[in-house]
């Protein structure tokens, strides 16, 4: 992990065709994690507080989406906070995961990835 990276995301229920997403990403630099989503008619949107946070080597950077709104973010297995995206439109909506970097040069990911927990 690159402590000066801007950002280090992790995309959920993306929809590619409108370009909406949650997105739970991690800055190094600032030591928190944040809940944004995105929408085309709404823009970004942050939901709650940021999230304090610090990841190190060999740490395991987790989120879920669940069907009722609650997004859960992770560090090594364990749930650091819950925030509430209920006022998304895509809410109900499947959608493909991914990562997101921005000025993470030299940072290693490895181990990625995802699936339905059926609900």
């Amino acid at each position: 992990i690159n402590p000066a990276s801007l950002e280090i995301d992790l995309l959920l229920k993306f929809q590619p065709l409108d370009n909406a997403m949650i997105e739970v990403w991690y800055q190094p630099l600032s030591q928190v994690v944040q809940v944004w989503t995105n929408a085309p008619a709404q823009g970004w949107v942050q939901h709650g507080a940021d999230i304090p946070a610090t990841f190190a080597p060999g740490d395991q950077f987790g989120a879920r989406a669940l069907a009722d709104g609650r997004v859960e973010v992770y560090r090594n297995g364990t749930l650091l906070a819950t925030r509430t995206v209920t006022n998304w439109p895509y809410l109900t909506s499947g959608g493909q995961i991914g990562l997101w970097l921005i000025f993470a040069d030299n940072t290693l990911l490895d181990n990625f990835g995802g699936g339905s927990l059926g609900n």
